[in-house]
């Protein structure tokens, strides 16, 4: 038992580091599905020739019952997802009860068609997903002659072949094979006797996200990688941090150095060099972070009564759309001059506020806000 759940959980390590892909982060309830299942399930080992189960209920196929279900299922990439499955079955045993059996199965569910061929930005027409499970089953009415055992161990493993509609992806037809074992027996086995063939047919709804606005996995327009965003947070703890970097660059301020930050830009005016500053800002975001806010502070104290403020608000084309972009721009450029005009009193007049986009050959570089003093 051990080593089959080893194997499992080192299937789905595997799985997921394979299938890892460019997708924005799934919520808790976010790639969520319902699905309504009915078919048949057979009552006889297809090798013994009779009837595993009693057979003396009417039917339109010997040996097969009717089978109904419902489930829930969560996928956290568009790889791996995670299944609970309740099914009930009719006419499977001499009960004479409604329901004869009653099934209740945690499904392990990976995706072929994007494993192997990758996630295309939404899901395919047709996609085969691979289906283990382990559940738990329960025999209703139980006659001691018949079935002797009213709670037992279950095991099967499946194939779902999904046929995803409309320009959503929203509504999927699935039709779903499954070898179920039944463990009578009390140990782990596949006991030839035990083997059920069940087929299920089903409609499934995906649940949308209102903040995604789609029914499933939406890949991240972005081109920052984890590792660049986690380079910027790490420098701005260092800077935020390091009290003896940030005295030298006011230092450097003080003494009227052109040079005060990452890339240094010279304007030649009366021979005099002017001094011009970057201040970036987080993706999406018009917010100062408490490093970009101590650079801002740094050059609104050397401002002069008589000299010109150059503002000019930046976003990248890469992301976003070109409205949200303007808006961002405009957005982040007015940030900083009322923090210029509240904070350090900097006359409104002196400021002359402009916009543009990428105005640096990096995407990170280009959400900034470029300040020229004149």
């Amino acid at each position: 038992m051990k080593r089959i759940f080893s194997l499992i959980i080192a299937l789905v390590m595997m799985v997921s580091v394979a299938s890892a892909q460019t997708v924005e982060s799934s919520r808790f309830f976010e790639n969520v599905s319902v699905t309504l299942y009915g078919g048949g399930i057979s009552t006889q080992h297809p090798a013994a020739g009779q009837p595993f189960f009693w057979d003396g209920a009417k039917t339109i196929v010997k040996g097969v019952r009717p089978v109904a279900g419902l489930e829930l299922t969560k996928y956290v990439t568009p790889v791996v997802g995670f299944g609970l499955e309740g099914l009930a079955m009719f006419g499977t045993t001499g009960s004479y009860t409604f329901v004869d059996q009653s099934n209740v199965v945690g499904n392990l569910k990976l995706n072929l068609s994007n494993w192997f061929g990758g996630y295309p930005g939404q899901p395919r027409r047709v996609e085969v997903v691979l289906v283990p499970g382990l559940g738990w089953g329960h025999n209703y009415g139980v006659d001691n002659s018949i079935n002797p055992v009213k709670n037992y161990l279950t095991y099967n493993v499946g194939a779902e072949l999904n046929v995803n509609l409309g320009q959503k992806r929203a509504w999927q037809i699935n039709i779903k094979p499954v070898a179920v074992w039944n463990n009578y027996h009390r140990e782990l086995g596949f006991h030839q006797q035990n083997l059920q063939g069940r087929l299920q047919v089903g409609l499934t709804y995906k649940f949308g996200s209102s903040r995604k606005k789609s029914h499933n996995f939406v890949v991240c327009p972005y081109t920052v990688t984890a590792s660049d965003y986690e380079t910027v947070v790490s420098r701005n703890k260092e800077l935020e941090y390091n009290v003896d970097e940030l005295q030298n660059r006011v230092q450097e301020l003080e003494n009227r150095k052109p040079v005060i930050i990452d890339r240094p830009v010279i304007v030649e005016k009366k021979h005099e060099p002017a001094l011009q500053t970057v201040i970036t800002f987080p993706i999406g975001s018009s917010k100062l972070t408490k490093v970009e806010d101590a650079k801002l502070g740094v050059l609104g104290r050397l401002i002069q009564p008589d000299e010109k403020v150059l503002i000019v608000g930046s976003a990248d084309s890469s992301t976003g759309s070109a409205k949200r972009n303007a808006e961002l721009a405009e957005a982040r450029a007015n940030t900083v001059k009322d923090i210029l005009v509240k904070t350090y009193g900097v006359a409104a007049e002196k400021i002359f506020v402009s916009t543009a986009l990428d105005t640096n050959e990096l995407p990170e570089a280009s959400r900034s806000v470029v300040i020229t003093l004149q």
